[in-house]
């Protein structure tokens, strides 16, 4: 097969969905050497390791438009001049090119969440409405819709008419490095005792929801918070809220992390992952954790319960006081069900599993 793929966030996003497409496209590429993978993305300014990584190997084709600054034109519109011989289009980050009147090839899109939906407050009007129509043009145009959760699945029946068996539900993957049993020694002048928050520090991600938290039981509690993350005004608000406890010692903000080795080193040093997030289209993080065996403190909500599959320790977002008694507890989580955890996340987002059932649709579709 001949698989093209949306590659903008594969170069452009060092987190998040650039993760995402550039796991499936290597499990892809490793476990399916016979195809042929071709990465339709932007020409780089400064050429991230991303880009050297996809643009020199054998294994991808690499196409671009002439013009950068073309850029969004093309990749909606002049995409469809490379496609004669492409047999799966692959949207990989909720939309497609504008294949409304093409007959070949057959098209896949992969939908994370629908944040815009279910908070439409934390979005201009206009940000909505460019959500909306490509989620909704990339519904009409595909022949296969690849959710990362059951919860997004759900969400995409509420909001749009589409049948529930054109959707199917993949996890995304996860860093081999998780699964390794190797980690990097990184110290980062970490406390001894710490709680770790991993996120982009974001309104939806409830960093603040802890910090309250932390005030009412800090007295209780011998650890610390690790936050790695970036974030804007929401950042500023967040350490401005910790300054007016004076909670300063408690919380220590890390940006400088390169690697996933490092990540994983920092997050099985730790007493447990903090994630009271409002909302998650799946929440990689809360893998991540289960993989490197530590207690995790998660909302009720969304996709947490069931991607943590009810091993967790689970709060209501909305209440300080309900965090701050799960703040108490998690970090006590028996090791049978920590065992229980790991077991279950090594079997249940195993690459080669995963990467077979993509390779199934793209197959059927033909």
């Amino acid at each position: 097969m001949n698989i093209g793929f949306d590659a903008k966030r594969i170069f452009q996003n060092s987190t998040g969905l650039g993760n995402y497409s550039r796991d499936l496209v290597r499990n892809l590429a490793n476990q399916y050497p016979e195809n042929k993978y071709v990465l339709f993305g932007k020409p780089q300014k400064n050429k991230s390791q991303y880009h050297h990584e996809f643009s020199h190997s054998s294994k991808y084709k690499l196409v671009q438009p002439k013009n950068r600054n073309n850029y969004p034109i093309w990749r909606r519109y002049g995409v469809l001049n490379h496609l004669q011989d492409i047999d799966i289009f692959h949207g990989l980050t909720n939309e497609l090119p504008a294949l409304e009147k093409k007959k070949i090839p057959k098209t896949v899109i992969t939908i994370h969440d629908l944040i815009f939906k279910i908070f439409p407050k934390n979005y201009s009007s206009i940000d909505r409405q460019i959500y909306n129509n490509k989620v909704r043009k990339g519904l009409k145009i595909a022949d296969k819709v690849v959710t990362i959760s059951e919860h997004t699945k759900n969400d995409l029946t509420r909001f749009y008419a589409i049948e529930e068996s054109k959707i199917e539900v993949i996890p995304p993957n996860i860093h081999p490095i998780f699964f390794a049993k190797s980690s990097s020694t990184a110290t980062h002048n970490l406390p001894d005792n710490y709680f770790l928050f991993v996120s982009s520090v974001l309104e939806r991600k409830n960093l603040l929801g802890i910090i309250e938290a932390y005030r009412l039981v800090v007295k209780k509690l011998n650890s610390k918070v690790v936050v790695i993350g970036k974030g804007k005004s929401y950042l500023k608000k967040c350490k401005q809220k910790i300054a007016q406890y004076n909670l300063e010692k408690y919380f220590l903000f890390l940006e400088n992390i390169e690697t996933m080795e490092e990540l994983k080193s920092i997050m099985s040093k730790s007493k447990g992952l903090l994630y009271p997030s409002f909302y998650e289209g799946f929440g990689i993080p809360l893998v991540e954790a289960m993989l490197c065996k530590i207690p995790i403190l998660c909302s009720n909500t969304s996709s947490m319960p069931s991607v943590t599959n009810h091993l967790a320790t689970y709060c209501n977002p909305e209440s300080y006081e309900d965090i701050a008694d799960k703040l108490l507890i998690f970090g006590d989580t028996s090791s049978v069900t920590i065992a229980q955890a790991y077991d279950y996340a090594q079997t249940s987002f195993n690459k080669q599993i995963l990467t077979e059932k993509l390779v199934a649709i793209y197959t059927n579709l033909l």
